[in-house]
């Protein structure tokens, strides 16, 4: 019915109908079904229950023997069809690629022996798709909208990088971690890399159609920005719950895509946040050169709305009028609260003088009745008039402390948009400086710029902190809660919450190895402090001796972790409860003392660290002893492929811990690794702020003497005199071992420079 009248749009129409209505390709065959539930083995894995179905493959819930975690098993329905078999390898090979906690996991793939099924095997997400979540609540607010495809658009952007377009992105294909609330891209069927591959036949449409770019309806070449304006489609319809173009008519539907005029958000749902309305409308317009190049872009303008910055001018706009007006009810409820507690005060001076009169009056019996009778009266007045105020200092009282709650509110919220404002300013110096370095760089480095800038940027941290406050009052979420806070750097919180928990009876074992962990932080990692010793005592104690917990911490106690014997109990427990604990203690095991070369040992290592971190991947500690393991290998082999791994786990962990080290590594990276030296002074100058504000000497000489050579190396020679100046005021410099690293980033020349600015020890 739709073969006569299109005119030159035949091709686009005709693609468009293929998707919309199912018309399979030539040479997709539709054979026999595959059982819904199959309760049976699939290689190693079994299957406990259906997920869901699709046209190509059944996704089921399955377990593998020997690990305590499920899975989601991806199993192919039809083998024989050649082009969708090139598809499901696809899938795997491109998603295996992909390591961001915004993407599922793809974690093993094969072919089964028994009944050469071919499967895939992912992370299970135990949550509702974000479709089902549209469907239950509609429309959402602006910022939990924006915040939302922020998130979609950093996890997206891992793909951009390695030149993987997704192109079928929608919130079917978007998963709600019910245990973080965290969006996670799936099904990466129908992604491609490189301008290159293509498995349709010319003139073919891959995709769904409502969320579809205009070169995908018009069967023209795609690249990131199409995944950019499914993005902006989301974003629309998570904003008004609405599709931004719509029509029963399949020509119609094309025609409105390819023009580019919807409706703006606000003309559905008034009230729209007109910062984030102009990034969707953005990453929608109909020409591709119109949008953000990539998902690291759509995400950086999604930040950049969400703090705010596209709608102030300068530090006295509206934020600041509401900040100061809240500030004003204050002082007036303040006020006003002195005031009455001043009434009371004389209400019950006058009562207890007209009680003293009333009872000489009646002692010495000489007032009249009728006089006595006024006295009485007059007292009962002035307690009336006592008990009224006293509820009006009640009340008042409780609007103060409203008050000041939503006063406390808005610091805090100005206090993350004024970090955010400096993390913007320090990406624009970024930018400006980005010239110097790369003009005299590899093409490559600017891409690795930009992948470090991305990850940074991300808003990990933020959301480990909502998590945290939705854990608060959840049965049984403590031990989450507190591991949440320890992977923070926020040691005390965690202790609280260990210490009430443990009060209250909770019998989570995981809460007694918290507190052991805790208390080893606290002492410095000196095992043999009382404290340290107090909490493993008391983990041996409340737990079965067989109990994981339990064997761990008498491997702990016997000083058995980096034996050989420790090491292969520890892996053995790792198979039993593979928990980010019992992970990153062997991958510290098998750095020190594992078997093979220093190599080898590394490279168990990383393998370790990396399943530690998709167990809990807010583990800041974890993200940095990764990139040191990287780090520790590209020194022993000089691969510069190590590169990349080195400062974007290391980018990971700064999203997660303020913890100035975090930059100083950085920096010396950019100086040692990549030979960037206006980067490195950017990264190292954010260090040196922190460590002052720690007022920490120790960090303050680490971030200050790399400073110095940085200043060194760009020629900025006054900055490096007054640093240097600092330096030798807050006392010893760094150890020699460092002080050796800092002439080797140098030439001789500027090593002379270096030795009589900042002498060694």
């Amino acid at each position: 019915m739709f073969a006569l009248g299109w005119g030159k749009r035949q091709g686009r129409r005709g693609a468009l109908a293929r998707a919309m209505f199912g018309v399979v390709h030539p040479t997709t065959r539709q054979t026999g079904e595959f059982p819904s539930v199959p309760v049976r083995q699939i290689g190693p894995y079994e299957l406990l229950a259906e997920l869901g179905q699709g046209s190509h493959a059944g996704v089921y819930l399955a377990r593998r023997a020997g690990l305590e975690r499920n899975f989601a098993l991806k199993l192919m329905k039809h083998p024989e069809d050649a082009e969708g078999m090139r598809r499901f390898e696809r899938e795997a090979q491109l998603a295996a690629k992909l390591d961001h906690p915004g993407i599922v996991a793809v974690v093993d793939f094969g072919r089964d022996p028994d009944t050469g099924a071919h499967y895939l095997v992912m992370d299970h997400v135990a949550g509702p798709s974000l479709e089902e979540r549209l469907r239950a609540e509609g429309a959402l607010d602006s910022a939990v909208a924006g915040e939302l495809v922020a998130q979609l658009a950093e996890a997206l952007a891992t793909a951009h990088e390695l030149g993987i377009v997704h192109r079928d992105l929608k919130p079917a294909n978007i998963l709600i971690d019910g245990r973080t609330g965290r969006p996670r891209i799936s099904d990466f069927g129908l992604a491609r890399q490189g301008l290159r591959t293509s498995l349709t036949a010319e003139g073919d449409l891959i995709g769904t159609p409502l969320y579809m770019s205009p070169e995908q309806v018009s069967s023209r070449p795609v690249d990131e920005r199409s995944d950019v304006y499914a993005l902006g489609v989301i974003l629309y319809r998570l904003l008004t719950g609405e599709h931004p173009y719509v029509s029963r008519s399949l020509p119609a539907l094309a025609d409105l895509i390819c023009e580019g005029n919807c409706r703006p958000p606000s003309a559905h749902v008034p009230g729209v946040d007109p910062a984030i309305e102009r990034v969707c409308l953005h990453a929608l317009s109909a020409d591709p050169n119109q949008r953000p190049a990539d998902a690291g872009q759509l995400a950086l303008e999604l930040r950049a709305a969400l703090a705010g910055e596209g709608d102030r001018a300068g530090g006295e706009g509206p934020s600041r009028a509401a900040f100061m007006a809240l500030v004003a009810v204050d002082v007036a409820l303040i006020l006003l609260l002195a005031l009455a507690l001043v009434q009371v005060l004389r209400l019950r001076r006058e009562g207890g003088d007209l009680r003293a009169e009333l009872a000489d009056q009646e002692a010495k019996g000489e007032t009249k009745e009728s006089e006595l009778a006024r006295a009485r009266q007059r007292l009962e007045d002035k307690e009336g008039e006592l008990d009224a105020l006293s509820s009006s200092v009640t009340r008042l009282q409780s609007e103060l402390d409203a008050a000041q709650r939503r006063t406390r509110e808005a610091q805090d919220q100005a206090r993350r948009a004024a970090e955010r404002a400096r993390q913007a300013q320090l990406e624009a110096r970024q930018r400006q400086q980005r010239a110097a370095s790369a003009s005299a760089a590899p093409r490559e480095r600017p891409q690795l710029l930009a992948e470090v800038q991305r990850v940074t940027a991300g808003a990990t941290r933020q959301e480990a902190e909502a998590t945290i406050a939705a854990l608060k009052d959840v049965p049984g979420a403590a031990a989450w809660r507190a591991t949440l806070q320890k992977d923070l750097g926020q040691v005390p919180a965690a202790e609280s919450t260990v210490a009430a928990a443990l009060r209250a009876g909770a019998r989570d074992p995981d809460l007694h190895v918290l507190r052991f962990q805790l208390s080893l932080l606290r002492s410095g990692g000196r095992l043999g402090s009382g404290p340290v010793q107090e909490a493993l005592a008391a983990l041996q104690k409340a737990l079965p001796a067989d109990s994981v917990q339990a064997r761990y911490a008498r491997l702990i106690q016997q000083r058995r972790v980096f034996q050989p014997e420790g090491i292969a109990e520890l892996r053995e427990l790792c198979k039993s409860a593979p928990k980010p604990y019992l992970l990153s203690t062997l991958a510290t095991a098998l750095t020190r003392s594992g078997p093979g070369s220093q190599l080898d040992r590394l490279k168990a290592a990383v393998e370790v660290w990396r399943e530690a971190l998709r167990a809990d991947p807010y583990d800041s500690q974890a993200w940095f002893q990764l990139s040191y393991a990287y780090h520790s290998q590209w020194a022993m082999t000089k691969d510069a492929s190590l590169t990349k791994p080195v400062l974007v786990t290391l980018a990971r962990a700064r999203a997660l811990n303020p913890d100035p080290t975090l930059w100083t590594y950085t920096g010396k990276s950019y100086l040692t690794m990549v030979d960037l030296p206006h980067e490195a002074v950017i990264e190292l100058e954010e260090a040196l702020r922190r460590a002052r504000e720690r007022a920490s000497a120790m960090h303050v000489q680490h971030a200050g003497a790399w400073l110095l050579v940085a200043y060194l190396r760009t020629g900025a020679e006054a900055k490096a005199r007054d640093l240097a100046g600092e330096l030798r005021r807050v006392g010893r410099p760094v150890a020699r071992p460092i002080y050796q690293q800092l002439l080797g980033a140098l030439l001789p020349p500027l090593r002379r420079q270096l030795q009589e600015l900042y002498p060694p020890s």
